[in-house]
């Protein structure tokens, strides 16, 4: 159902012209974009998504045992730098939306 969903069409203007794509290209593209805009989260999503994607091929390949070869292990090793830590999910400045915990003991009004 979910391919279903992803491989269905929209239309949608771009650059002054309607173009046909498909949902799944759609998020991709946002992705992308953001990404390129400097969006952190989608920074991090993308990164995650093309590792896992090599380290999939590479498992398929090599019958889940791979090594990379020393091009794939700096690429790698850029992609890592590029993400940075993993985002604390307990920390607010990850989330504007998420409240600050108050540590006080002291009542509130």
């Amino acid at each position: 159902m979910v391919k279903r969903e992803l491989a269905s069409k929209v239309t949608l203007v771009q650059g002054g012209r309607e173009i046909r794509l498909t949902k799944e290209e759609l998020i991709v593209q946002t992705i992308v974009n953001g990404a390129i805009k400097g969006d952190h989260r989608k920074i991090d999503l993308l990164a995650r998504h093309n590792v896992i994607r090599l380290v999939d091929a590479q498992s398929e390949a090599a019958g889940e045992e791979f090594d990379l070869d020393a091009d794939g292990r700096d690429a790698l090793q850029a992609l890592i730098d590029l993400m940075g830590p993993p985002a604390d999910k307990d920390d607010p400045d990850e989330d504007p939306d998420k409240e600050e915990d108050d540590d006080r003991d002291e009542p509130v009004a």
